[in-house]
């Protein structure tokens, strides 16, 4: 029985020795799968197959045969296990040459076991072949595809195969993406600048040198020369202030050239610029008003080019100027804040002086301003037309009318003065009134004596009675009525002629100018023929007698007081108190027909003829001065003389 057995089983080891045999021996195609060799392994432990060189054969196929699938599975997975060892141990690396690749294929193929990871692997190295091919027809090609060599690139870094040509693919790979920004930025030259170029030839430049881009830099650098050159003449003609026909030469040259180049192109708008203003100035000889013209000067002298008609607008415009500067000094000095078109035309509003108060308090424009505003816009409008001086003459007869009124509500108010109502108020100050009060010859309102402005003669330490009498010389006008100096015709007919013949344009101010002259001679004419009346002029007869023993007398007194100051401040002098005792009794003897008392010799008399007031007007300043020193020439009578104009 034990006998049987163990021929039974040695019956059976050798049966599983052939099989094992026939597995290990097969060809390459009879070669076993992984899955059969495992089982055989199985059996030959199962039967109690004893240790051998061909079980150990089997175990050691079957453990490389592992090896192998494993590391198909993982160069599959992007898991690449080389055979290299460093330290006895496996090494992992990102990726596997070629050579490995074969190498692993023929270790493949000579293990005695069939794997399916072979076939994978086998193609795998035929994608590579493959990849090779086509990379280098990309080496060749020129100009290169990018989108060609971005698949070739994308595809062999998806094998996880080191691929040498991968590296050079990407380099030509920019040097394609390079020429395609180069070539779709030279599509719209228009939109195309200097720095553009200068970026992307500096981008060429960093890429790995290819003819077709060592061609496209070249092309580039010349642009930039060319385009360079350009500007540079560009800016030397803005800086010398060319002529137009120079301007049109040299755009004309560079219009091939499409690149945005900011110094032509800003010769080309002052080009522009030119020929409109050109035409404006044109225009504007036919409506030659002083806004208009200063504009055009204005935009005209921003524009780097010579223009024709300039220099002549200069002149006129200077002149203008000029003139309105004479008439500024001659109607306002130095009077603060004044405005000579506003002092030329009429008051459209008088306010009283509590509401001027106000507004200033409240820093808010007055209705004056803004009628005058209105007025302004409204002159603006009608001057192209005849009947422009309507507008002026208008005013005028809305400012005597509100003139009027004024009058009357500021004589009203010292009828209040007094009463049981509430405290009147006068003055800039509005307050009540309060010691000496001034009268406005105009307006006939009250002002403080210190709130008013002193005459020139006169400062803030003059005596009550300098003051006083200063004032009592001459007729006083508020600051809301004296807005200009009140100059003479004689200096304002100059202004006239002046505007007439040396400014060719037309000004606001000389047509206000020109309708207040016309008030003035206006005026005259009416107050002459007045005077020539028969009862007006004897009573201007006798007034003039008046006035002029008055002047005489204080003349007189004025004399008197002085030598009688020096013979004071003489009489610490001995050697001097004779001489002016002498020259006290000459002048005494010499009076001139007045006696001591003041009263006139009868036998003597002096006949006095009316002096004529036609040069005086509203805007005269004759009605205003004062003489410095009384008169010492005997007053000669004059006649009046008809008022021509000039």
């Amino acid at each position: 029985m034990a006998h049987s057995s163990n021929k039974l089983d040695l019956h059976m080891a050798s049966a599983t020795y052939r099989k094992v045999r026939i597995a290990l021996d097969g060809t390459h195609g009879n070669k076993t799968d992984l899955a059969d060799l495992r089982e055989l392994l199985i059996e030959a432990d199962e039967n109690k197959f004893p240790d051998s060189e061909l079980l150990d054969e089997l175990q050691d196929a079957i453990a490389e045969g592992d090896k192998c699938a494993s590391l198909a599975r993982q160069l599959v997975s992007r898991k690449i296990h080389t055979r290299a060892r460093q330290s006895g141990e496996n090494k992992y690396c990102a990726k596997l040459t070629i050579d490995d690749l074969k190498q692993f294929i023929d270790q493949m193929e000579q293990l005695p076991v069939r794997l399916d990871e072979t076939d994978i692997i086998k193609e795998l190295l035929q994608r590579v072949v493959q990849f090779q091919v086509e990379a280098q027809a990309a080496f060749e090609q020129d100009p290169p595809d990018s989108k060609q060599l971005e698949k070739l690139v994308e595809d062999g870094s998806g094998m996880d195969i080191e691929l040498p040509e991968v590296a050079r693919l990407r380099q030509i790979l920019d040097q394609a993406r390079w020429l395609d920004d180069v070539q779709e930025l030279l599509k719209d030259p228009e939109q195309l600048t200097i720095p553009l170029l200068k970026q992307s030839l500096e981008n060429g430049v960093a890429i790995v040198p290819h003819p077709a881009v060592e061609k496209v830099i070249a092309e580039i650098q010349q642009m930039l020369t060319v385009c360079e050159s350009i500007e540079k003449r560009a800016e030397e003609l803005l800086q010398k202030k060319p002529k137009i026909d120079e301007v049109e030469r040299f755009l004309s040259d560079t219009e091939e050239v499409k690149i945005q180049l900011p110094k032509r192109d800003a010769l080309r708008l002052a080009r522009q610029r030119a020929l409109e203003w050109t035409e404006n100035a044109i225009k504007s000889k036919d409506v030659p008003y002083f806004e208009e013209a200063e504009t055009l000067l204005n935009q005209g002298l921003l524009i780097p080019i010579q223009l024709k008609y300039l220099s002549e607008l200069e002149v006129t415009v200077q002149s203008a100027r000029d003139w309105i500067d004479k008439a500024t000094r001659l109607f306002l000095g130095k009077m603060p804040n004044g405005r000579l078109m506003e002092a030329l035309c009429p008051r459209l509003d008088l306010s009283s002086q509590e509401k001027r108060a106000k507004k200033r308090k409240e820093g808010t424009r007055t209705k004056d301003d803004e009628k005058f505003a209105d007025f302004e816009k409204r002159y603006v409008d009608m001057r192209h037309q005849p009947d422009w001086i309507t507008l002026f003459t208008t005013a005028a007869v809305q400012e005597l009318s509100a003139m009027s009124d004024l009058r009357m509500r500021n004589l009203d108010k010292l009828d209040e003065v007094g009463g049981e109502e509430e405290e009147v108020r006068f003055c800039y100050c509005q307050r009540a009134a309060v010691g000496v009060m001034l009268q406005c010859e105009l307006c006939r309102d009250l002002f403080h004596l210190g709130c008013a402005s002193l005459p020139k003669t006169l400062n803030a330490k003059s005596s009550f009675s300098a003051i006083w009498n200063a004032y009592q010389d001459q007729r006083f006008f508020c600051s809301n009525c004296q807005r200009t100096k009140r100059p003479k015709l004689d200096r304002i007919y100059d202004l006239l002629v002046q505007l007439q013949h040396r400014v060719m344009i037309r000004i606001p101010e000389g047509d206000a100018l020109q309708s207040l002259t016309e008030r003035a001679i206006n005026w005259q004419d009416r107050v002459k023929r007045l005077l020539e009346s028969g009862e007006m002029s004897d009573v201007y007869r006798q007034w003039s007698a008046a006035n002029f023993a008055k002047q005489q007398m204080a003349a007189r007194e004025k004399t008197e007081k002085m030598i009688h100051a020096e013979i004071q401040k003489a009489e610490h002098n001995p050697k001097l108190k004779r001489e002016l005792e002498t020259i006290h009794q000459h002048m005494t003897t010499s009076n001139g027909g007045y006696h001591h008392d003041g009263e006139m010799d009868s036998d003597d008399p002096v006949k006095v003829e009316p002096k004529p007031l036609g040069i005086d007007h509203a805007y005269s300043s004759g009605a205003l001065s004062v003489r410095k020193h009384p008169r010492k020439s005997p007053l000669v009578p004059r006649v009046l003389e008809p008022c021509t104009r000039r």
